[in-house]
C-alpha cells in the first residue's frame, strides 16, 4: 500500500503543510482534522483518540509515516516518539528537520527529512512514482532504531546524562 500516514492533532502550522498535499493519499488520525482548510478525496480522516496498539498497527500498515512536530516545541528537546516508533515498525519516516536529528540518523539514508513544503512534496512525488527506491532507506532506519534507539538505549543515555550532572 502506497499511502502515507500522519497521527497527531490538527494545528494551524500543520494545516499550512497538509492543506498543500491534496494530490497525495494520506491517512490522518487524531483530533480536529475536520478543521483542515483544504481537503481532498485522497485524504482519509479519522478524528479522535487512537490507541497505541492501533497506532503501531497503522505504522506497520502504511509505507510512509509523515512527522510534523508542533511549532511551539524547541528543536532537539522535542523529538517526539514517532521519530523512533515509525522506523521501529519498518515504516519509512518522512520527518520535518529538527536540529540535532543527524545525531540519531543518517539523514536521507535512514530516514527522509524535509525542510519546507517543497521538499516534502518532492519526496512524496518520488514515493508515489518509485516506492521501491525508498525500501533501502526504510530498511536502514529499521536497523538503526533496533541497534541504537530502543527504549533500553534511551534509558541508558538518560542514566548516563544524569550521572554527569
Amino acid at each position: 500500500m502506497n499511502k502515507s500516514y500522519f497521527c497527531g492533532a490538527w494545528t494551524e502550522d500543520r494545516d499550512e503543510v497538509f492543506s498543500k498535499l491534496t494530490d497525495f493519499d494520506i491517512i490522518f488520525r487524531g483530533w480536529n482534522w475536520d478543521k483542515l482548510s483544504k481537503t481532498s478525496s485522497n485524504f482519509d480522516i479519522s478524528n479522535g483518540t487512537i490507541s497505541l496498539d492501533d497506532q503501531l498497527k497503522d505504522y506497520n500498515k502504511y509505507f510512509a509515516v509523515i512527522n510534523k512536530h508542533q511549532i511551539n516545541n524547541t528543536p532537539i528537546s522535542s523529538l517526539n516518539l514517532r521519530v523512533f516508533e515509525a522506523p521501529s515498525c519498518g515504516a519509512l519516516l518522512i520527518n520535518d528537520y529538527r536540529e540535532g536529528l543527524e545525531n540519531y540518523f543518517d539523514l536521507e539514508k535512514e530516514i527522509c527529512v524535509y525542510n519546507c513544503i517543497e521538499d516534502l512534496i518532492e519526496t512524496l512525488e518520488r514515493l508515489k512514482k518509485e516506492p521501491k527506491v525508498f525500501d533501502k532507506i526504510r530498511e536502514n532506519g529499521y536497523r538503526r532504531v533496533l541497534n541504537e534507539h530502543t527504549y533500553a538505549h534511551r534509558l541508558t543515555e538518560v542514566h548516563r546524562l544524569f550521572n554527569e550532572m
